[in-house]
Parts: structure tokens; C-alpha cells; sequence
């Protein structure tokens, strides 16, 4: 039953070379290992929708491989297509805060304290934020806790996705992005709001009024009159 729930979901993340399928199965949280092998309640959702998929599009995988050079660019089409959204990525960072701004209505963002270079991380980001105050609408919160692992995208109203890795390193490692089954969608979500609720501020922008395409212009514009300062 663990090999068909896998052969139709596809792995979620990059499963390491040496790395057997129940052993990434266990580490992604569709099974554990406690006095012998169990599904998780999210394994059991999984192996539900494999068996008892109603509609095509609750039970759609797409897989972006090192191989496609247009995997971000897929990717960001599939987020910005789904709305007003909270993102959870631990990784995040001010690249993607810019494509991210652009091209979709994502307006949330959860991070992680809990790596080497966050503060950093957290400092650009609430650098930018205020940098385009009153031009874009978007919040970015970062928890300590130890329980954010999974990358998922949060639909104001709709569905829940999973991103197998950090937006950073999608064309760089094989991985998916995926609906989650409605029966299990509602915890997920559960979960992230009550991570969100508990995390503390990093920045935040709302929007006041339309501006050019580029969110981020007003940070190249206040750059190039530094520039231009420094020289006369």
C-alpha cells in the first residue's frame, strides 16, 4: 500500500540517493515507526485520496525537475494562480520576496529563526518592507518554533499546497508541488495559523495606492540616488 500511495503522489522533496522509500516516507511524516510501522494521519489522507480521487485537479503533482530551466518560472505561475495566500517557507528570503511581490497576491509569509544566517535574512526582508511601505500589501513573521518543517501554501479560500523544498532551491533539487487532499488540508492549515499567531513581526507593507510593475522599484530608485549623491 506505502509503494502505490507513492507511485501516484510522486516523492515530496528531494529524497537523498541512499535514502530508501520508507525511509523517506518516515521522514516526510507519512509513516512512523513506533513499535512497528503505522501511517501518520496524514499518510492516511494521502493513501485515502490515492484510492478515492473524485476530481483531477485534488490530486494534482507537478514535478519540477533540475532538468526544466522554466521550474521557478512554472512554479511562480502555479502561486500566483491561486490568489490571496499565506506562504510558509523557513528559507525565505529577499529574492523571493521580490518575485513573489510582482507576480503574485501572496500577502503572508512565515519563516524560521532556526538556521544559520536568519538574522540576515530577516534584516534584508525588513529592509525591503519598509522600503515599500504604502505600496504593497504583504506581512513576514518568523517562529523559533521547532515544529516548521514543511513548505505549504495557505489559500485565503481554497485548498492547501505543499512545496517539497524551499523556493530557493526549486531548479536546483527535483521536487513537487502538490494539492493536498481536502482530509487532511484542514490541520495543515490549523497548523499554520497557529505557528502565524505565535510568530513574532518581521515587517510589514500595506497597500495604499497603484505603483509601476516592479514592487521593489522604490528600492532601485532609492539606490541609484545614492549613487548619484555620492558622485556629484
Amino acid at each position: 500500500m506505502l509503494s502505490a500511495t507513492f507511485d501516484v503522489l510522486g516523492p515530496q522533496g528531494e529524497r537523498a540517493p541512499d535514502e530508501s522509500v520508507l525511509d523517506h516516507l518516515i521522514r516526510i511524516r507519512w509513516v512512523k515507526d513506533e513499535r512497528g510501522l503505522t501511517l501518520t494521519q496524514l499518510g492516511l489522507a494521502m493513501l485515502a485520496e490515492a484510492r478515492h480521487v473524485k476530481r483531477a485537479e485534488e490530486s494534482t503533482v507537478i514535478v519540477l525537475e533540475t532538468t526544466d530551466r522554466f521550474a521557478y518560472a512554472r512554479l511562480v505561475g502555479q502561486i500566483a494562480s491561486i490568489g490571496s495566500a499565506l506562504l510558509v517557507d523557513p528559507y525565505f528570503r529577499l529574492r523571493e520576496l521580490e518575485t513573489i511581490l510582482d507576480n503574485t497576491e501572496v500577502n503572508r509569509v512565515l519563516i524560521s529563526k532556526q538556521y544559520k544566517g536568519s538574522s540576515e535574512a530577516r534584516a534584508e526582508l525588513r529592509t525591503a518592507l519598509n522600503a515599500v511601505a504604502a505600496v504593497v500589501d504583504m506581512e513576514i513573521r518568523a517562529t523559533a518554533s521547532s515544529t516548521l518543517h514543511d513548505r505549504i501554501l495557505v489559500s485565503d479560500e481554497g485548498p492547501v499546497y505543499m512545496l517539497g523544498a524551499s523556493l530557493n532551491t526549486v531548479g536546483v533539487a527535483n521536487t513537487v508541488f502538490m494539492r493536498i487532499p481536502d482530509s487532511a488540508a484542514a490541520a495543515l492549515r490549523a497548523q499554520a495559523e497557529d505557528l502565524w499567531d505565535a510568530a513574532d513581526a518581521v515587517g510589514s507593507a500595506s497597500l495604499v495606492a497603484p505603483t509601476e510593475p516592479s514592487a521593489l522599484a522604490e528600492i532601485r530608485a532609492a539606490g541609484d540616488q545614492s549613487v548619484s549623491v555620492t558622485q556629484a
